[in-house]
């Protein structure tokens, strides 16, 4: 296969010599021109005709690489002489011609450096000044010549030139710089785009009416002459005239602006002509009105006119104002007139309106509402507080309402929903309105909050204590999202997880507390009725100091709770767990078995049978599962050929089970998480890496992790790389292999197609679509491989002679759009790119190849036009610049 390939080539460049000769002998275009840096060698076309970038298409042929477009870069392997093609095809008409050329490429010397020499170029209008990068070196010769049109033109030698284009256009500029110290020199060629509008320039003119005197303003042109005509038979000339009119009426007024352009030296003319309407207005022909809204005492005026401009006011509660639009509050409720009057700019004209405003008594209705999350998805429940509220009506965001002071709702679906509540008096003539915003998460996590609290006295002193969380693996944590606020049912309230409260007298209370999640935006308010009932003689502090206290714990699902000390004589002990009904128990302690992991609060009640007292102490107590870890283990299996490792944990007969593995360290540090007992990780270098194995008991909410390490020195030397140059209308791909270390090569090209060559060099698609092209090298004892993809997008167009006139449109893709400081441009392969102003003036060009970054320091706020141009055509796009 590669024996034919080499034949083909052979004949193909053979070919080429022999056309490019016939070729030259009919044309006088020229053909193209190098230049050489060691062996890295820049080709351009010098033929005229390649300047028409929308039907020609240059095709290059050099050392069997094979390029596209009118300048491209090739390094040679070695010094040598080199044959290099380059052909000229026409998509507008039909034809074609081929230049061949023998390349003399020479290795790098140590007596020249010519890296970083380039040249900059700046313009006014056609006159550019190209300057060459400065060196300490008093060796080096400059010399700037430019192509254009067959002709050549040499700039006066210097390392800053100048140079006026006689017209618009494209053109070739050379840089020449020469070390007369080494004897050696370099070239730099760039093509440069002009395009210089004369007579750039719109002239403009605003206007501003008194009555019938206009004053007339316009841009200024340096020694531009301005001629006026007024509309009414009168002329004027000057850049700001002014113009009184006889009668009302509409005028075209018309402004002629003459001026020599000193960027070209032309004559230049223009005309801007707009309507200007005339009108005095009659005498007092002033109308008025004005609205309100009013919100309990506070009113808002919104006062309008036609030819008002100032606006007094009289509230009728022996209080004025001014302004057009203004709030008033009134003291009192009542009836008031209210009158506004308006006056006009002249302060000749004036009217006045006047109306009734009643003010009503202001509502007393004040109220709130929290809701908590319920045990379904998107399930919650509400509650309403309120002070002379009387009927609750609720809308849920969702189109759906309720009504009552603690309804249920449940969303259908997550989202963000503004839920309101209406409280109506016992009356219905006052009523408050409360909103708030309700997040249903997309995850079915319900909110986490307290249930309720503890609480211990003694006498009317006493400790309240919001109740622990407890997260899903059985861990008590503290919520720092968590805000606790306390009502002790007195008239007082407190605010934090644990307070204290001492009661002035004995009676019944409500309790109230309200947790926030700050974070997940929910809350709860959980309200218990509490009697206090102590006389003194039941001071357990005092009487009985070694009763205030007991201890509780637990031990799989087993709490064990009681007092720290023996009982006395009168002294009985009740337990409860949970919130449930107190049994007797004589025990000191008394042990409890709960069914599953969570929180439970555990309560003793001690009674004094000789005094009649008693007093209630309780604890809350994390219970976790009872888990047995024995035999949990994995193991490290390994192809070192592939540098696959497999993980294996041991099985167990557990079904609630959950295992992860967690593989961290190497060369980058990155971690990378895999679920399952049994995973497979490919390791992407050499290294020492941590493999941590945490298996999850989800019923008993416990868990457990081991930790290894292994060391990786299996990393495969074949690298795989390759990069698109190109697509063209066809649907044929240029690509080139850059894979290093490898010694075999696999081509898949996503059509069902492959190919096992070094670099197949290109590929026919035959339709449009997307493909992704990989390629899989081989080490030399194909001990390993590694892989690269890429995704390429094939659009197959008509070719120009039977496309009957239609041109292909490059789509151009850039980011960000506005841009700032950079934007980047992306394209398919290779392509030229250009950017210009609205003007039609060129900011810059130059190459692209997949994605390029472009800078636009020095760039003016705007829209800039994007002209991307490749094989298949050209296709432009706008840009802002926003800074």
């Amino acid at each position: 296969m590669k024996k034919l390939y080499k034949i083909m080539l052979g004949l193909l460049v053979v070919a080429a010599m022999s056309f490019s000769n016939k070729a030259t002998a009919q044309n006088s275009n020229g053909g193209f021109e190098y230049s050489s840096k060691c062996l890295v060698t820049n080709f351009w076309t010098t033929d005229k005709r390649a300047s028409d970038t929308a039907c020609i298409t240059a095709y290059w042929s050099v050392n069997g690489t094979y390029y596209t477009g009118s300048t491209f870069t090739y390094t040679f392997p070695k010094a040598g002489t080199y044959q290099v093609c380059m052909k000229l095809k026409s998509k507008c008409k039909t034809w074609d011609t081929t230049y061949c050329k023998s390349v003399v490429v020479t290795a790098c010397t140590t007596k020249c450096n010519w890296a970083g020499m380039d040249f900059s170029y700046s313009n006014k209008c056609r006159t550019f000044t190209f300057e060459g990068k400065s060196s300490s070196s008093g060796c080096l010769k400059y010399q700037y010549y430019v192509f254009y049109n067959n002709t050549t033109t040499t700039l006066t030698p210097g390392r800053i030139g100048t140079y006026t284009f006689p017209a618009n256009g494209s053109y070739n500029v050379k840089l020449i710089v020469k070390d007369t110290c080494h004897n050696c020199d370099t070239f730099i060629y760039k093509t440069i785009g002009v395009n210089c509008s004369s007579c750039d320039f719109k002239p403009e003119f605003g206007f501003k009416a008194d009555c019938r005197k206009v004053k007339f303003t316009a841009g200024t042109v340096s020694g531009a002459t301005y001629y006026w005509n007024f509309g009414d038979g009168s002329t004027g000339s000057g850049v700001d005239p002014s113009r009184t009119y006889v009668k009302d009426g509409v005028y075209k007024v018309c402004l002629y602006v003459s001026w020599k352009d000193p960027n070209t030296g032309d004559y230049c003319k223009k005309e801007f002509c707009r309507e200007v309407v005339v009108k005095c207005g009659e005498p007092c022909n002033l109308k008025g009105d004005y609205q309100f809204y009013t919100s309990g005492s506070t009113v808002k005026f919104f006062g309008s006119s036609n030819n008002g401009t100032y606006y007094d006011w009289d509230f009728g509660d022996g209080t004025t104002g001014s302004g057009k639009d203004l709030y008033h509050v009134y003291k009192k409720p009542g009836t008031y007139k209210v009158c506004v009057k308006i006056t006009d700019k002249t302060r000749k004209c004036t009217v006045k309106v006047c109306k009734t405003i009643v003010i009503v008594e202001p509502c007393r209705v004040t109220g709130d509402f929290s809701w908590t999350k319920g045990t379904t998805a998107g399930s919650f429940k509400f509650k309403g507080i309120s002070t002379g509220g009387y009927y609750y009506v609720w809308s849920f965001g969702d189109g759906t309402s309720g009504t009552g002071v603690d309804p249920s709702h449940t969303y259908t679906k997550p989202g963000t929903y503004t839920v309101c509540l209406t409280i109506y008096s016992k009356n219905e003539k006052c009523k408050t309105k409360i909103c708030k915003t309700l997040v249903v998460p997309t995850s079915q996590e319900k909110c986490i909050l307290p249930t309720g609290w503890s609480q211990t006295n003694t006498c009317r002193d006493y400790s309240f204590d919001g109740y622990k969380i407890t997260g899903s693996n059985g861990t008590i944590y503290t919520n720092p999202c968590h805000k606790y606020s306390w009502s002790f049912g007195d008239g007082t309230y407190a605010s934090g997880k644990a307070v204290t409260h001492k009661y002035a007298t004995n009676g019944s209370y409500t309790v109230c507390l309200k947790v926030i999640d700050t974070c997940r935006k929910c809350d709860t308010l959980i309200c218990h009725s509490m009697i206090v009932n102590c006389a003194e003689k039941c001071n357990w502090k005092a009487k009985y100091p070694n009763y205030t206290t007991f201890s509780a714990g637990a031990k799989c699902l087993v709490i064990s709770a009681g007092l720290n000390t023996a009982n006395g004589p009168c002294i009985k002990q009740y337990y409860s767990i949970a919130g449930g009904s107190y049994t007797s128990n004589g025990k000191t302690f008394r042990d409890f078995t709960v069914g599953k992991p969570g929180n439970y609060v555990i309560c003793i009640k001690l009674v004094d049978t000789c005094t009649g007292c008693d007093t209630t102490l309780c604890k809350e107590v994390a219970v976790t599962g009872c888990c047995n870890w024995t035999g949990t283990d994995f193991t490290i299996t390994t192809n070192n050929d592939k540098c696959l490792y497999t993980f294996t944990g041991a099985t167990s007969s557990k079904t609630c089970l959950k295992y992860e593995y967690t593989i961290s360290g190497g060369t980058s540090g990155a971690s990378v998480t895999k679920t399952g007992r049994v995973v497979e990780y490919t390791m992407p270098a050499n290294g020492t890496y941590k493999i941590c194995y945490k298996v999850t008991d989800t019923c008993n909410k416990c868990d457990t992790t081991i930790c290894k390490t292994v060391t990786v020195t299996c990393a495969c030397t074949a690298k795989a790389y390759f990069v698109v140059d190109s697509t063209n209308s066809a649907g044929v791909m240029y690509f080139t292999n850059k894979s290093s270390g490898a010694s075999f090569y696999s081509w898949d090209f996503g059509d069902s197609s492959s190919a096992t060559s070094v670099s197949p060099g290109k590929h026919a698609y035959k339709a449009s679509g997307s493909y992704t092209i990989c390629l899989t090298v081989w080490d030399a004892n194909k001990t390993c491989s590694t892989k690269y993809c890429v995704t390429i997008k094939v659009v197959k167009t008509r070719s120009a002679a039977s496309s009957n006139g239609i041109s292909v449109s490059v789509p151009v893709n850039i980011y960000p759009n506005p841009a700032s400081t950079t934007f980047t441009i992306t394209t398919m392969g290779y392509a030229n790119y250009e950017v210009l102003d609205l003007k039609g003036r060129m900011i810059t060009s130059g190459n692209l190849t997949n994605a390029t970054a472009i800078n636009t320091d020095g760039w003016m706020n705007g829209i800039y036009l994007i002209r991307v141009t490749n094989t298949d055509g050209v296709g432009t796009t706008r840009l802002m610049i926003q800074k």
